[in-house]
C-alpha cells in the first residue's frame, strides 16, 4: 500500500534545495562517503570531503547537514531508502510550488542514483548521522558558557568615597531544554572557579584515557565535540 505524501516544512524543501542545486557534487560525495567513518564532527567531515571533492567547504556545510536530516527522516518514517525517495518524489509533486518544481525538480531527479547511494541504511552517512545525533540526544545540551567578574562597591556614609571593594564571579550558561533556548546565571567564588577547573581538567584526562583504552577496537571511538579523527 504506497503512503500519503509527507506534509514538508517551509526548511525542507530549502534542504532539498540545496542537495539538489549540483549533482555532480552530490555524486562526488556518494564516491566518498567512507571518509565519513572515523570522521568525529561534521566540521572536520566537511573538511576531508572538501579535500576529496570539488565542491568547497562553504557548499559542504550546508549540503552535508541537509544530507543528515534527510537520513534522519527516512529513519523516522522507517522506509528503504528506494520507497523513501518514491515517497520524497511524491510529496514533491503534491506540495512544491509551480516556481520550485520549475527550478529544481528535473535536478531533484538526476540527484536519484546518488542519493540512493548516500541514504541507504547501511552507509557510512546513515551510521555518521546517527553517531552525530545519539551524541547530542539530551534533554538539555549546552550551548554556551561565560565566567563573567562582578566588581561592587561599598561606600561611606555619604557615599562620597569607596571605602571597600567586593570581586565575585557569575557563570552565564545558555542551553537548550526541549528545543527551547534557556539562560541561566549562578554566583561563583574563587574556590567554585578551581573546582570547575579541576573537574574540567579531570574530564580531559578521561577522554584522552577512553580513546586511548580503546585504540584498536573493531569500532571507531570519537569524543563528542573532539575534531580529531576517531580511535
Amino acid at each position: 500500500m504506497s503512503s500519503k505524501p509527507l506534509r514538508l516544512p517551509p526548511d525542507a524543501y530549502e534542504d532539498l534545495e540545496r542537495i539538489a542545486s549540483n549533482p555532480t557534487s552530490l555524486r562526488e560525495l556518494s564516491n566518498n562517503l567512507d571518509l565519513l567513518r572515523t570522521a568525529p564532527t561534521v566540521g572536520a567531515a566537511v573538511k576531508r570531503l572538501a579535500a576529496a571533492c570539488s565542491a568547497d567547504e562553504g557548499e559542504l556545510e550546508v549540503t552535508l547537514p541537509a544530507l543528515m536530516a534527510l537520513s534522519s527522516l527516512r529513519r523516522n518514517v522507517e522506509k528503504e531508502v528506494r520507497d523513501y525517495l518514491d515517497l520524497l518524489d511524491s510529496s514533491l509533486e503534491a506540495g512544491a510550488t509551480g516556481e520550485w518544481k520549475q527550478r529544481n525538480l528535473s535536478n531533484w531527479r538526476s540527484c536519484r542514483p546518488s542519493l540512493e547511494v548516500i541514504l541507504d541504511s547501511g552507509s557510512a552517512l546513515s551510521l555518521f548521522e546517527k553517531a552525530n545525533r545519539l551524541g547530542y540526544s539530551h534533554a538539555r545540551t549546552l550551548f554556551r558558557t561565560e565566567i563573567i567578574t562582578d566588581l561592587r562597591p561599598v561606600f561611606d556614609a555619604t557615599a562620597s568615597k569607596i571605602e571597600r571593594m567586593s570581586a565575585s564571579f557569575m557563570l552565564s550558561i545558555e542551553y537548550s531544554d526541549g528545543g527551547r533556548v534557556q539562560s541561566l546565571d549562578m554566583a561563583l567564588d574563587l574556590k567554585d572557579i578551581a573546582r570547575l577547573h579541576e573537574q574540567c581538567a579531570r574530564a580531559k584526562t578521561k577522554a584522552a584515557s577512553i580513546k586511548a583504552a580503546l585504540q584498536g577496537q573493531p569500532w571507531i571511538t570519537t569524543i563528542v565535540g573532539d575534531d580529531e579523527e576517531g580511535a
